[in-house]
């Protein structure tokens, strides 16, 4: 099998188009309003590209999606690991402590990823 990136495998099953209320970097979690999630908010899905206040972006809401990592991860994660949503943050946890967390988890690392990079993660 060859070497890919697996980084860049973003596979979106079901993408919306979402006009975003902030600038907004490829791989963030976004609502439905297009902001940016707080306390009070749900998330819908993952940023396929940058995109500036007022512009139309597609959101991954099904599928796999690149997962903008930086201000999130402390440090490395791994595959396995669990996306987690509580109060307006988004968290990366470790696979060990997903079962106790089933209800919040929002997706799943794919592959093992930089604190500041992005990871593929299929979305739940």
């Amino acid at each position: 099998m060859q070497n890919i990136d697996k980084s860049v495998q973003h596979r979106s099953v079901l993408a919306l188009p979402v006009t975003v209320q902030q600038d907004t970097p490829k791989g963030t979690w976004v609502t439905a309003t297009g902001t940016k999630l707080t306390a009070n908010s749900l998330p819908l899905g993952i940023t396929q590209y940058d995109a500036a206040t007022g512009e139309t972006v597609a959101v991954t809401v099904i599928g796999t999606a690149s997962m903008n990592l930086d201000g999130i991860a402390e440090s490395q994660v791994m595959a396995g690991d669990a996306i987690t949503f509580d109060a307006g943050s988004v968290a990366v946890k470790p696979a060990a402590e997903a079962a106790s967390i089933l209800m919040d988890v929002r997706g799943v690392v794919l592959y093992d990823a930089a604190a500041t990079g992005h990871a593929e993660v299929l979305l739940r």
